[in-house]
């Protein structure tokens, strides 16, 4: 299913997202304002945990 919205994800777009960070010598997340969806955080953390990935948060306003 191809994404039509911001809610309904590109599976084709995070596939390629997926292979791009796995093929990165030193990946790094770069985040803005990523506690104003609580759920984003837990993602990110999920993520960022199990592959290892440094996260900057490049303007913090808001903490969860």
């Amino acid at each position: 299913m191809k994404g039509t919205s911001a809610t309904v994800p590109d599976v084709a777009a995070i596939q390629q997202a997926a292979k791009t960070i796995a093929a990165a010598r030193n990946p790094i997340a770069v985040v803005q304002s990523l506690g104003r969806q609580p759920q984003a955080v837990a993602a990110l953390v999920e993520l960022a945990e199990t592959i290892g990935l440094p996260v900057i948060e490049q303007w913090h306003t808001h903490v969860n």
